[in-house]
């Protein structure tokens, strides 16, 4: 019983390390194809967790083109992951 635990706890770890590197690839995928203000904006409100409001102040833009920005980078990182797990599967 403890080593089907151990076991269970193991691959989720190697689950959980897969799907960080292809977080990783995906987001360098995709900051070569978004201007540094567009990384920018999705970087500080979805992985620091900043506000929009607090965003567009630093970053001198509006709210909504924040949020467009967010916007577009997470889809973009989205298709990018879905091309990086399809390649390793591969």
């Amino acid at each position: 019983r403890e080593q089907a635990s151990a076991d269970d706890a193991s691959s989720a770890a190697i689950e959980w390390e897969c799907r960080r590197e292809r977080f990783r690839q995906a987001a360098r995928l995709v900051r070569q194809q978004v201007d540094a203000a567009t990384w920018q904006a999705f970087w500080l409100t979805t992985v620091e967790a900043r506000g929009v409001e607090e965003t567009a102040a630093a970053l001198n833009k509006s709210i909504g083109s924040v949020y467009a920005a967010r916007s577009r980078v997470m889809r973009r990182l989205r298709d990018a992951a879905r091309r990086v797990t399809d390649e390793n599967d591969e």
